[in-house]
């Protein structure tokens, strides 16, 4: 089965939810890139950090932050600490300037991955200001070449005002009747209005046998979405990866679809600036060959 989504049809045929990009954080040197998509859990925080960390193995300098409603769990996931978070810089922002200092503070390392992680309480996202969402990514920008922003469901128009701040939105869909439909409903919702004109590209999570074969010329053509991976269903990857409090991209049988995907991801993500800094393109190698030279002699 192709791409089915929902029983209702657009009047013209097209969905331009894909556009041009309106420079939001103009003039900042890194790229920001919001990973969202509808509720009933199609995997946003696995496929963000997962890509943040691929990238970040390839030399990459990215930055995560999780700023989804709801229950982080990346810090449960990597064993960081809770009460350095997203929501805390924000608590102490009240009481003192934002700046570099405050923001190095509550930022973690895992690996060569910068995260500024979520709090693990309901509405944890509401603790956070769009003004003080903004400064943070703009800051954070500054020193990264990527930050990737885990955006949580798209359900609230705080979410939305996250979302106006990344450059390129990547929606997490999940290849059931359900997940598709959900996609569906949460891009024709009011919501969504203000995101239409985003730079957008898709990522599929969880296929294998029942799953729904998600279409690339569906999505574009209906949407004007680029479908950049499909990563199969392994549950049993997942729970070793866990168990270890590693990410899947770190081994196992996920890893290859996860690099794949991390790649084809910085691939759209860069394509507006230069290409020498996407990971595996010929530009990047010939400009990784040019900086081990050049460190050579």
């Amino acid at each position: 089965m192709h791409l089915r989504l929902g029983r209702r049809r657009l009047d013209d045929g097209a969905h331009p939810v894909d556009g041009q990009d309106l420079g939001t954080l103009a003039g900042v040197p890194g790229r920001v890139l919001g990973v969202t998509g509808s509720g009933g859990a199609p995997g946003r925080t696995f496929i963000g950090l997962n890509l943040a960390m691929a990238l970040a193995e390839d030399g990459v300098r990215v930055s995560f932050v999780e700023a989804g409603s709801g229950l982080g769990t990346t810090a449960v996931r990597l064993n960081l600490k809770e009460n350095l978070s997203l929501a805390y810089l924000a608590h102490e922002a009240k009481v003192r300037p934002l700046d570099e200092e405050l923001l190095a503070r509550h930022l973690q390392r895992s690996g060569p991955l910068d995260l500024l992680v979520g709090t693990f309480e309901p509405d944890a996202a509401g603790m956070v200001p769009p003004e003080i969402f903004d400064s943070v990514v703009t800051m954070l920008s500054q020193g990264h070449e990527l930050t990737v922003v885990d955006l949580g469901p798209l359900d609230s128009h705080l979410t939305v005002a996250h979302a106006l701040r990344c450059q390129t939105l990547c929606w997490v869909v999940s290849p059931t009747p359900v997940g598709v439909d959900l996609f569906d409903r949460v891009l024709r919702s009011a919501v969504a209005n203000p995101l239409r004109v985003k730079p957008s590209l898709v990522v599929v999570n969880g296929t294998g046998a029942g799953t729904l074969a998600v279409n690339e010329t569906a999505l574009l053509r209906r949407y004007g979405m680029p479908l950049v991976a499909s990563i199969p269903f392994n549950r049993s990857a997942c729970l070793r990866a866990e168990a270890a409090q590693k990410l899947a991209v770190a081994e196992g049988q996920l890893r290859a679809p996860l690099r794949a995907a991390a790649r084809a991801a910085a691939a759209h993500l860069f394509q507006q600036t230069t290409l020498d800094r996407v990971p595996g393109s010929p530009q990047g190698v010939a400009r990784g060959r040019m900086e081990r030279s050049g460190a050579e002699t």
